[in-house]
């Protein structure tokens, strides 16, 4: 298991790796209740970003250029920093998924 660190807005938490193709990263959040409490602290400052984040002004979905480029999630890995979108997240475990490129459906691992 890999650990590397992923940006959600201003936060960073750590990602626990366990498995990663081209399209998808699998595992967990490292997730004590100080960072869940961070968590919902981003969520609520960014509440009016949060709910259209990936919509145009006419209320479409994103080109997928645009969809990742503004997701709200980066991971920072080796000083490298790369658009990542979130899938799927258990706040009670932290088991995350997030899509490395455009199309991924949770279902495609599942």
């Amino acid at each position: 298991m890999k650990k590397i660190t992923v940006r959600y807005y201003e936060s960073l938490f750590v990602f626990i790796l366990e498995e990663e193709s081209e399209i998808y990263l699998k595992g967990f959040l490292e997730l004590n209740e100080e960072d869940k409490n961070r968590y919902h602290e981003t969520i609520n400052l960014h509440e009016e970003d949060i709910d259209d984040w990936y919509l145009d002004k006419n209320g479409n979905r994103l080109c997928d250029e645009e969809f990742f480029a503004k997701s709200p999630w980066t991971m920072i890995e080796n000083g490298k920093m790369t658009q990542i979108v979130q899938r799927f997240l258990n706040i009670d475990n932290g088991e995350t998924i997030f899509a490395k490129q455009p199309w991924f459906r949770i279902g495609d691992i599942m």
